[in-house]
């Protein structure tokens, strides 16, 4: 199967829980997974792998995935994600948009690097409390 893919998680330390609207929030991770997967399809690479990272950030919790994909076109930066603009012949150019929306609407932060190898996204959530 041409997409199969390695998805490994790596909690740092403990994190403090997250109030979040759950439903929204697996749309962020499916729409990231999604574009991952679909970016990692088109390269001849055989090393297809996301790697989630989770970590305590102040009174936030940070989770950043990347995958071994070509990466983001230098055209996005940081938290400067337009609507409607794909690097993806078949993109529509929202998931991007809809998923800085929802992790905005969460009181957090949602940006993109493109100074790294594969696609690289980050985001922010309140935490709800302290990790005991």
């Amino acid at each position: 199967n041409r997409s199969m893919v390695r998805v490994s998680l790596v909690r740092m330390e403990p994190v403090a829980p997250v109030m979040v609207d759950s439903l929204q929030i697996q749309q962020v991770f499916i729409n990231l997974f999604r574009n991952s997967i679909e970016a990692m399809e088109s390269t001849a690479d055989t090393r297809r792998e996301i790697t989630v990272k989770v970590r305590p950030m102040d009174d936030q919790v940070q989770v950043r995935i990347q995958d071994t994909g070509p990466g983001f076109s230098h055209d996005i930066q940081g938290d400067q994600i337009l609507p409607f603009s794909s690097t993806k012949i078949d993109g529509l150019g929202i998931g991007l948009s809809l998923s800085k929306s929802i992790i905005e609407k969460h009181g957090g932060r949602f940006w993109v690097d493109t100074q790294t190898t594969g696609a690289l996204v980050s985001f922010t959530l309140p935490a709800a409390a302290k990790p005991a």
